[in-house]
């Protein structure tokens, strides 16, 4: 990239979980026609602070 002292070894995931996803079924949180899931369609809320939580893991196994 054109800034590679910004980048450093963190890989960001999410995972959803229908117990706290369905909790929004009768609100504007999701979009028509999109999933349920840990994306943020409003803004970059949970992009944030998935950054900034998230920790760098040493010797992790293959999936």
């Amino acid at each position: 990239g054109s800034y590679p002292s910004l980048c450093n070894d963190k890989l960001i995931g999410v995972y959803s979980y229908p117990l706290i996803t369905n909790q929004y079924a009768d609100t504007d949180v999701f979009p028509p026609g999109l999933p349920r899931n840990g994306e943020d369609y409003n803004g970059h809320g949970s992009h944030v602070a998935g950054t900034a939580a998230g920790s760098i893991l040493l010797s992790v196994p293959a999936a």
